[in-house]
């Protein structure tokens, strides 16, 4: 008697397992994006969500939200760690987690366009990767953004024009050492506290590539743009790791292909909406001034000196990339 209950116990224990568990045809992701639905990278977002939809036939679905709707970044990335969420894009709040993450910080280490992406074709994306994973952020893409520049209240037109300049940089540690080496009064903010931030006149000004620029509207609290070209980045999708693990690995193969296919579409809007941004934003009332880079690159050789010792290491495969 004690043999049977024992095994209607287990029997029901297991029903209960069984009923508790979603099948994967009750399941919708949740994605919270910083940017509008008309950006390059929400366009792929929907592209790869819309691909993986339909080659699940809807077992897996998701709820879109931008604008970040549901949080900023760092708010995200922690949701995703809790399992509140189910995937964001970010950068430099990843270094939370990541320290390798604020490599993307180093001013001026990426050359052009073609150094970044070298990089994220080999061994440095594969480290970044592995340590993503670690910290239960699965990467599904990587979204090669416009160099970042300088947008303002008065015009820089020289290192000395950064002079005690309020600038609001992300949320990373080498954000701050390469505005520090530059003279200015880094102020470390979340990205919807730029505007506040400037119409409150608690910024003088803030660094971003013109997409985003243009995305924000920040030509409605901003009128000059200085081309610094100091950073050269790509943000990165990811999906919580623990919602990646609970798919078939047939899910999992059709979640990497269509993000490989909506990556190469990216790449490309990306490289045709590049060379419309300037003059879009001077339509706007924007005026551009080219300081010397020269002046900037000198300023900086030094400021990361105290990175962190696998940033250090990072920097040394990618000065190694041809």
């Amino acid at each position: 008697m004690t043999g049977i209950r024992a095994l209607l116990a287990s029997g029901v224990v297991a029903l209960g397992a069984v009923l508790s568990t979603p099948s994967l045809a009750e399941t919708t992701w949740r994605i919270n994006f910083s940017v509008s639905p008309e950006h390059s990278w929400s366009k792929a977002l929907q592209e790869w969500s819309s691909e993986v939809t339909e080659r699940t036939n809807g077992d897996l679905k998701f709820d879109l939200h931008y604008f970040d709707a549901l949080g900023a970044q760092k708010e995200s990335l922690e949701g995703i760690r809790l399992g509140t969420l189910d995937g964001a894009y970010s950068l430099e709040p990843f270094s939370i987690w990541v320290p390798e993450i604020d490599i993307f910080g180093i001013g001026y280490l990426f050359r052009d366009e073609d150094h970044l992406m070298k990089a994220l074709a080999g061994q440095f994306r594969e480290i970044l990767d592995e340590k993503l994973i670690a910290a239960g952020f699965r990467p599904m893409m990587y979204f090669p953004r416009e160099p970042r520049n300088i947008t303002s209240n008065k015009p820089i037109n020289t290192l000395a024009d950064m002079q005690g300049l309020k600038i609001r940089v992300p949320q990373g540690p080498s954000n701050l050492a390469l505005f520090q080496a530059l003279g200015a009064n880094p102020v470390a903010l979340p990205f919807p506290e730029i505007v506040p931030g400037i119409e409150a006149g608690i910024l003088d000004g803030q660094e971003n590539p013109l997409d985003l620029v243009w995305d924000f509207k920040l030509f409605d609290v901003q009128n000059h743009v200085a081309v610094t070209e100091h950073q050269r980045q790509a943000v990165i999708f990811v999906v919580s790791e623990r919602s990646y693990q609970r798919l078939s690995d047939e899910t999992k193969a059709i979640l990497h292909e269509a993000a490989d296919t909506a990556m190469a579409n990216q790449l490309k809007r990306f490289r045709e909406e590049s060379p419309q941004l300037k003059a879009r934003l001077e339509a706007q009332g924007m005026t551009f001034t080219y300081p010397d880079q020269a002046q900037f690159r000198a300023a900086v050789e030094n400021a990361f000196d105290h990175a962190h010792p696998s940033v250090k290491e990072l920097i040394e495969i990618v000065n190694a990339i041809d």
